[in-house]
């Protein structure tokens, strides 16, 4: 057992171990392993510099950080105290990806890969993958990324990208027009844009600052295209901003401000990007959920239902996940103040101011394997000339199969006064007794989501959604329904 300069406790095993006191060196020969922040390195030479802090290897070796994570290498010369180092010929498993490179540099913050190649895919001739000049993983951001890339399907090339970000996303508070980052476009249909195809090309500014140049067409209104950005100035501030060219329907877009002003640790099997160093990759996402949240916005021509609504200035206080009376209850709270303008189906245009509460309290209760979800929900909506209160309760049953989770559900209306000035608000709102089911499943490679709420009042759907997805060894294909507006997506994704 070694400590080192550093602090860390370093474990070193070999067949033969020799320490050459004035240089303060240890040379190690024959099969070895060093076990190192959780990490276990395996090796037939090795020389480490205890003054210095430094570990050389010169032959192959081996890292396993994790039963998911292995890394095959050729030399390594790493300083453990500054954290900086060099691997050649990397050849690493993290999860479900495979990555090669000609070189591994590693710096405190991030870590770079030089000719990679990338896929998820473990067949010896992959079915895809990505040749990139560099890739750049920044653990503590949750960020990956590579450059000057090509795409070979079935070992043809197939297209070039300049920049691809692999980010996780946790950053991203509006994800609906964040970065659009899948390599293939999404095709579906709406009423107001009729079939469309819509996809993004990324860029990366910096692992805080990202985004995407989004480009399709719309059936109904022609060219679609525009830019989305996204901004992290730390871990607890994010801003993003998009603008986009809705052809005959003119323009959309937004900028929201949030800050994450109460977190709690995020629960992850993954190792602590605090321990980022050539044994291990780290982890590619935060480590901090956001609880509490305060949000500024404006947005204008936003697609909801069957309406664009226009959030001119709005302000969100959100909590959410918050235990209750020792876990028994969780409660989460949206407080929301601004004004709102619609533009109907019909091109009438509705302007409101309008402050809201919504409040949610769930418990859940285990009987003999079959899970209770009793919730209760508040809506409270003050408008400039009236105002829309709900209180309602809900009783769901899941049950655990072999097949999947189906479930069960019955809402009572408890209490109900005033309406909406607001087409989209109404539409499809939760507000009179009603039963639901859902159906979530898998069979093999294939998924299916089916969710329905059948109102009891209106003799009607008011929830009605079907989503297909297919995983074919690396790929997924996903199909989405929503029978009531007529919204239909397809996309494919690499698995």
């Amino acid at each position: 057992m070694i400590t080192a300069e550093s602090g860390d406790l370093i474990l070193l095993q070999a067949d033969g171990i020799s320490f050459d006191e004035p240089a303060s060196r240890l040379v190690a020969t024959g099969n070895g392993v060093v076990t190192f922040r959780g990490s276990h390195l395996y090796f037939t030479d090795l020389v480490y510099d205890i003054r210095n802090d430094q570990l050389d290897i010169e032959k192959k070796f081996k890292i396993v950080s994790t039963p998911n994570q292995t890394i095959f290498a050729q030399k390594m010369h790493y300083n453990i105290k500054k954290k900086i180092g060099q691997v050649a010929s990397l050849d690493a498993r993290i999860e479900k990806a495979f990555i090669r490179g000609n070189s591994l540099t590693v710096t405190p913050n991030k870590l770079l890969i030089g000719q990679s190649v990338f896929t998820t895919c473990d067949l010896p001739s992959p079915h895809y993958k990505i040749v990139s000049k560099k890739m750049e993983i920044y653990p503590d951001m949750g960020v990956v990324a590579s450059f000057d890339n090509l795409l070979f399907l079935q070992g043809i090339p197939l297209l070039w990208l300049p920049v691809y970000v692999y980010g996780s996303g946790s950053y991203n508070p509006l994800s609906s027009h964040f970065a659009d980052t899948s390599i293939f476009p999404r095709f579906g249909s709406n009423p107001r844009e009729g079939s469309f195809v819509k996809g993004g090309m990324s860029y990366l500014l910096s692992p805080a600052s990202m985004g995407s140049i989004d480009l399709g067409y719309m059936e109904k209104n022609g060219p679609y295209w525009g830019i989305s950005h996204h901004h992290t100035p730390d871990p607890l501030h994010h801003i993003t901003g998009y603008l986009h060219s809705l052809g005959m329907e003119g323009w959309d877009g937004g900028l929201v401000y949030q800050w994450d002003f109460l977190t709690l640790p995020r629960v992850s099997s993954q190792a602590d990007p605090s321990t980022l160093h050539p044994l291990n990759l780290g982890k590619f996402q935060p480590s901090q959920l956001g609880t509490g949240q305060l949000t500024f916005m404006s947005r204008f021509n936003e697609l909801i239902n069957y309406s664009r609504v226009d959030h001119k200035a709005q302000a969100e206080l959100l909590f959410h996940n918050i235990s209750v009376d020792k876990d028994r209850f969780v409660v989460e709270t949206t407080f929301k103040v601004g004004q709102i303008g619609e533009k109907t189906f019909e091109n009438r245009y509705i302007d409101s101011f309008c402050a809201q509460n919504e409040t949610t309290l769930v418990s859940k209760i285990d009987v003999a394997g079959v899970i209770l979800i009793p919730e209760t929900h508040y809506y409270g909506n003050w408008y400039s000339d009236r105002n829309w209160q709900r209180l309602m309760a809900t009783l769901k049953m899941t049950f655990n199969t072999f097949w999947g989770n189906p479930s069960l559900a019955y809402s009572k209306r408890l209490m109900g006064s005033g309406g909406s000035p607001f087409e989209f608000d109404q539409q499809f709102a939760f507000q009179h007794d009603e039963v639901g089911y859902s159906i979530q499943g898998k069979w093999g490679s294939l998924e299916c989501q089916i969710f329905q709420n059948f109102d009891l009042e209106t003799k009607r759907f008011r929830l009605s959604t079907i989503s297909i997805s297919s995983g074919i060894h690396c790929w997924k294909t996903i199909f989405s329904w929503d029978t009531l507006t007529g919204q239909v997506g397809l996309g494919a994704s690499l698995n």
